[in-house]
């Protein structure tokens, strides 16, 4: 359960922008019809200038206990300055985008950008304790299109550039071609609809072979360099056939000789190395059989139950069931996964076994999170293969696992102060 308040806190410029904004986000759950805290976000908006531009700071402190006020020392705070998306002259590309930022590890970050020439640069400067990390990263942006035409990784001493990618589009904004600062590239060719072929920075080029109006419903990839390390000039072509609802119905795979020949949907007839189709009975995508070229028959099914959603998968051999699988994921948290197949018998013959693994959480009256994960196996009956608790900053306190002659091991994580920094583990 999750309430919400919306009354401004103190210091907040109370802007009507602002308005629909939660101040105070209080998370409980509730058990035997006992309600407990398990989280509480404040958030404050500050409205400024910044570089000139309307912004907005939004300041947030996170809970370190169920009866934390909001200036607690043991809570975790963090904010983040963006430029306001109504704001008079605002370049299209930094509304709602980050000019400042600090995590609740004490990590700054602070962007700073320059327009010219239809050219949006960003660089970004990160900071701990007023140190500043080794390298500092430039991105380049179309102002227009927001396509990326630079990014550069610098070092911050010297500014000695130690990673460069310059890209080139076509007139549709589509990537033509990356060049990187060791001097290999990436090249891709279009024609007006669709792709044609690319070249990786290994120099490996592969070809997008489609019926263009309708690579929709086929297309295949050629792996055209193959040929040049393969002693016969041949090359690995894979088909996708699809439906009209965009789902795979057939993937062929065969050996190739002439770039481009898998423009005919047909051209593996009678070469096929390998084939895999899948039909929905049921005409939705919740019921699917696949058949590999071996004959293995996969069947998968997905419901919506009462309280969780289901996932059913039988795989047969020769009209046999070999495996079932069925994986539950609940509406309130936690899953389950199950598996049943056929395995020999020690007392001779064969006998289904089964193997079952179920991940639930519980909450501790403080509001701690207790993570649970459990088998339930044919051969080992219950076992419960660790216990994890978290804190309400959501960090591993400790975890117990399972040792010898009955005895659990428990290993306890320290912070520094109200980070995710782990300091130290103690394991007894």
């Amino acid at each position: 359960m999750t309430v919400r308040d919306f009354a401004p806190l103190a210091g907040d410029s109370r802007h009507q922008d602002d308005a629909a904004r939660p101040r105070i986000e209080t998370r409980y759950v509730v058990t035997n019809g006992v309600a407990a805290i398990v989280g509480r976000t404040w958030t404050r908006y500050t409205r400024l200038n910044r570089d000139g531009y309307a912004a907005i700071k939004a300041e947030t402190w996170r809970a370190g206990a169920q009866g934390a006020e909001v200036g607690d020392a043991s809570n975790a705070y963090s904010y983040k300055i963006t430029y306001a998306d109504t704001g008079v002259g605002t370049p299209l590309l930094m509304r709602n985008a980050a000019a400042e930022t600090l995590d609740e590890n004490g990590v700054l970050t602070v962007n700073a950008y320059s327009l010219s020439d239809g050219v949006l640069s960003q660089t970004s400067r990160r900071f701990f304790q007023s140190q500043e990390f080794p390298t500092y990263e430039t991105v380049e942006l179309d102002a227009s299109y927001g396509t990326v035409l630079r990014r550069t990784t610098r070092l911050t001493d010297g500014n000695t550039i130690i990673a460069d990618e310059q890209s080139i589009y076509d007139s549709q904004n589509r990537l033509r071609s990356t060049t990187y600062l060791d001097g290999t590239s990436l090249t891709n060719a279009y024609s007006c609809c669709r792709l044609l072929w690319s070249v990786d920075r290994e120099g490996r080029r592969t070809r997008r072979s489609a019926l263009t109006g309708s690579d929709h419903l086929y297309n295949a990839i050629e792996d055209e360099w193959l040929a040049d390390v393969s002693t016969n000039g041949m090359f690995r072509v894979t088909q996708h056939f699809f439906d009209a609802l965009g789902r795979e119905t057939n993937t062929v795979v065969y050996a190739g000789s002439t770039p481009g020949e898998a423009t005919n949907s047909l051209a593996s007839a009678g070469k096929a190395l390998s084939s895999e189709t899948t039909v929905y009975p049921d005409g939705d995508s919740d019921y699917a059989v696949s058949t590999d070229a071996r004959g293995r028959v996969t069947v998968r099914r997905a419901d919506v139950l009462g309280d969780c959603v289901e996932r059913g998968e039988a795989v047969f051999t020769n009209g046999v069931e070999v495996v079932r699988t069925k994986s539950r994921s609940y509406f309130g948290g936690g899953s389950s996964t199950r598996r049943e197949w056929t395995d020999a018998d020690p007392m001779g013959g064969t006998r289904s076994v089964a193997s079952e693994e179920r991940r639930f959480d519980e909450y501790t009256p403080a509001g701690q999170r207790v993570a649970y994960v459990v088998t339930d196996s044919t051969d080992c009956g219950v076992v419960t293969n660790s216990v994890t608790t978290y804190d309400l900053l959501d960090r591993v306190v400790s975890v117990s696992r399972p040792g010898a002659n009955g005895a659990w091991v428990e290993t306890r994580s320290f912070y520094d102060g109200v980070s995710s920094r782990l300091v130290r583990t103690e394991t007894d």
